[in-house]
């Protein structure tokens, strides 16, 4: 598991360090919830990822798919509202075209939907997210659920997709 975006290299304009430091930690904690073995945590600054030339972001994906070698690809929806999503599934797809001997590896690419960024665009303004492959979550629901509790810095009560509730 990559997560490709944190503070940046300088100060951040919008959390203080304090901020990644917890959220890392609270995602470690999941991924061993959830028996990863891996996580990298790259440095591309969130939320200002715009503000980076395009060919950057390429190359630091690149160099993470390089790195790992995978043979699946998972990426957030290309068209979803947050734009940092947008520019890493951009870049995996670049990265993974089929005529490099990187994208030859890579067996299946698949966008996953990111419930409180999915969607969220008027359906006249971007292409609304259609899958066309599920994985039944039953066995795994449980776990899944014991994963996101780590997340306490995430969560949101009520109706929202941060919410244990809505994630049931």
């Amino acid at each position: 598991v990559a997560v490709m975006t944190g503070p940046g290299t300088g100060p951040h304009p919008l959390w203080p360090t304090s901020t990644w430091d917890a959220i890392r930690l609270e995602m470690a904690a999941a991924m061993e919830v959830l028996g990863v073995d891996e996580v990298r945590f790259e440095n591309l600054p969130a939320a200002p990822l715009a503000a980076l030339p395009v060919h950057e972001v390429n190359a630091a994906v690149a160099a993470v798919i390089d790195a790992v070698g995978p043979t699946e690809l998972y990426l957030p929806y290309l068209h979803d509202l947050h734009h940092d999503h947008r520019a890493l599934a951009y870049a995996g797809v670049v990265a993974a075209r089929p005529y490099l001997e990187r994208g030859r590896r890579i067996r299946l690419v698949a966008m996953y939907e990111t419930p409180t960024e999915t969607n969220l665009f008027p359906p006249a303004l971007q292409p609304a997210f259609a899958p066309n492959h599920w994985i039944d979550v039953t066995d795994t629901l449980e776990v899944k659920l014991q994963a996101w509790s780590c997340y306490e810095s995430q969560h949101l009560e009520g109706a929202t997709p941060r919410s244990m509730e809505s994630l049931r």
